[in-house]
């Protein structure tokens, strides 16, 4: 059955929340070879569909991303990259079946106070699954390019 058309409006430059699960909240990301790929793809799809990455959280079974949406929209950069790493995982681990609990959601943001507060939830997401004991002990975000000024070529 295919899926129903989205009629939501994006409007370029606004920002957005966009974020997808593992199906069953399986892990989608199982070694640190899997969080490279996903972001290699994310930086192509990033470049091809003009996408400013504001803060961003890779976890095992999900993930998050605030972003400003270049003149194309999202939803087609958001399938690429989803698209891209589907096909590398199940090559990958022989996998059957879906990887992702559906399509990948996506909110506005409309306040500048909504911005820096979701900011902090995505970047605090490892501390709260007790993955991490501070935001930038992970590696997988946007807090340590952000704050300490590592080289992150996400959100140039």
């Amino acid at each position: 059955m295919p899926s129903r058309p989205r009629h939501k409006v994006v409007l370029p430059g606004y920002c957005y929340h966009a974020y997808a699960r593992g199906n069953n909240k399986r892990k989608v990301f199982r070694d640190d070879d899997d969080y490279r790929t996903y972001m290699s793809f994310f930086l192509e799809a990033k470049e091809m569909f003009n996408i400013k990455i504001l803060f961003y959280c890779l976890m095992p079974n999900h993930l998050h991303f605030i972003f400003a949406a270049g003149k194309q929209g999202i939803s087609k950069f958001l399938h690429r990259v989803q698209m891209l790493y589907t096909r590398y995982f199940v090559k990958k681990y022989d996998y059957v079946g879906t990887i992702w609990q559906g399509r990948p959601k996506t909110k506005p943001i409309e306040s500048e106070e909504y911005l820096l507060a979701c900011g902090q939830y995505i970047e605090n997401n490892p501390v709260r699954a007790g993955l991490a004991r501070r935001p930038k002990d992970w590696l997988h975000s946007s807090y340590r390019a952000r704050c300490l000024g590592s080289n992150d070529r996400v959100l140039t």
